[in-house]
């Protein structure tokens, strides 16, 4: 798109183009606004929602480049982010069947205890049993000194490809909407109220967390 100039303008003059997305000679945002003019101009140039101070006293030309524009993320169809195999969980049979039975039963779970108790041999060991069972897969985290931020995205590179992209919470929610994945995230910082943030931020995901206290009142299982 070319804006031709008059021969002098004035400083303070303001000129504007149209928005780039009202270009109709084929050249998108995406591909930048060329623009030329000669004589003199000392002023301000709109295009779209970008200014620009202008000082050229032998005419001059400059190019507006305009970021492309973000695709829809692509949906993986199916996910297995998983630890490393481990030891089985002996002993831990009345522990694993009750995690399962939250599970399929769509409710946050939780596993909390002291430090070496094995927490974390049993959540590990569960998301190995269940990757093969859960419709959409299983997605193991661990969370210790992560934001719920960065956890809640790292759920979502694991189900998109989405190059740089950083959804907003709403926009997470919509997009997480209907995907049956397991959400497995080992040692969760932060106590209950990250607890609450996570769940609110993955509302229709399947979540097992494991913490040193209890952190879930009123709003999933324990085993």
């Amino acid at each position: 798109m070319n804006g031709v100039w008059p021969e002098h303008r004035s400083v303070g003059e303001l000129g504007v183009l149209p928005r780039p997305e009202a270009a109709n000679d084929g050249q998108r945002a995406a591909h930048g606004i060329d623009l030329h003019w000669s004589g003199t101009n000392t002023g301000q140039v709109a295009v779209g929602e970008q200014i620009m101070m202008i000082n050229a006293t032998h005419g001059s030309s400059v190019t507006v480049s305009y970021p492309a524009r973000r695709g829809v993320p692509l949906r993986r169809p199916r996910v297995a982010v998983l630890p490393r195999p481990g030891p089985d969980p002996l002993g831990r049979e009345v522990e694993q069947e009750a995690l399962t039975a939250g599970v399929r039963a769509g409710v946050p779970v939780q596993v909390y205890g002291e430090d070496g108790v094995g927490k974390s041999t049993v959540v590990r060991h569960l998301s190995h049993v269940l990757v093969d069972a859960i419709p959409d897969g299983v997605i193991y985290l661990r969370g210790g000194g992560l934001p719920v931020g960065d956890l809640a995205q790292e759920v979502f590179e694991a189900c998109y490809d989405g190059e740089s992209w950083r959804p907003s919470r709403t926009d997470l929610t919509r997009l997480m909407s209907g995907i049956g994945v397991l959400v497995v995230v080992d040692d969760l910082p932060g106590g209950r109220d990250a607890a609450d943030e996570l769940l609110d931020r993955l509302p229709e995901v399947s979540v097992v967390l494991t913490a040193a206290a209890r952190i879930l009142w009123g709003r999933g299982a324990l085993p």
